[in-house]
């Protein structure tokens, strides 16, 4: 997995790490946060944490004990729980602002793992937000959520800064996805930003330096006609990029 950054600042003034109780486990939160993969997920099942964090150096913690721990930060929003074919995954609400997450650049060459997908329309309602605005950029502006393509620069932990769309070379911010929602309403925003990034990863000559311009262009290649989908249902990864005329 790769190394993760921590804001001290952000950590030691969190109102959400205050509201965590009992008051032992809120250390656990920077010892836990490492167990993110490169798109801030984790497989969670409390004896697998245990024996990943803790069974080498802190035989004091049990796996039960990890599990009121996960709880504990659950119940704070600051990690966001579900369930997928009998297994437990996580994710660090605020895990995507700038620096907290290997850039794409960093990416190159190197041998991450990505984690589970994390399931947007669930993370919405977890947070209290509207799923339709969190999938289509309909949200005000708010601390941590970049006004670009790339990452937020909010530094608090305390607001959570939902990516519309992290992947391994693009990321898409509600702003600019709210523009794409609106000129491209029948289109599947989230499958077409899978589709970029997958066309990315196997085309790294020819990723551009610019992403917004690129992005519109591929999604005004798709036909006007084109039905619309439900997230839930995008399962596949098409590779093939847009023809050059």
């Amino acid at each position: 997995m790769p190394k993760r950054v921590i804001d001290g600042e952000a950590l030691w003034t969190s109102r959400k790490l205050a509201l965590v109780e009992p008051t032992s486990f809120r250390a656990e939160y920077a010892n836990l946060l490492p167990l993110a993969e490169i798109n801030g997920s984790f497989e969670a099942e409390p004896r697998l944490v245990w024996r990943t964090v803790y069974a080498a150096n802190r035989p004091d913690v049990t796996a039960e004990q990890v599990e009121q721990i996960l709880l504990a930060f659950s119940q704070a929003k600051m990690l966001f729980l579900w369930s997928k074919h009998g297994r437990k995954f996580g994710y660090f609400v605020g895990i995507e602002k700038h620096g907290r997450l290997p850039s794409p650049s960093r990416l190159k060459g190197k041998h991450y793992k990505l984690g589970p997908e994390v399931p947007y329309e669930e993370l919405a309602e977890f947070l209290g937000q509207d799923t339709h605005r969190l999938h289509t950029g309909y949200t005000p502006a708010t601390p941590g959520i970049g006004t670009g393509f790339g990452f937020g620069t909010g530094k608090s932990l305390d607001t959570p800064a939902v990516s519309v769309f992290s992947g391994l070379h693009l990321s898409v911010s509600a702003v600019d996805n709210r523009a794409f929602a609106c000129a491209f309403p029948t289109v599947n925003l989230q499958g077409e930003y899978r589709k970029i990034d997958a066309w990315l990863e196997v085309n790294p000559a020819k990723r551009p330096r610019k992403q917004r311009p690129f992005v519109f262009n591929w999604l005004t290649r798709i036909p006007k006609d084109a039905p619309a989908r439900r997230i839930s249902q995008v399962r596949e990864l098409v590779i093939e990029g847009p023809r050059s005329k």
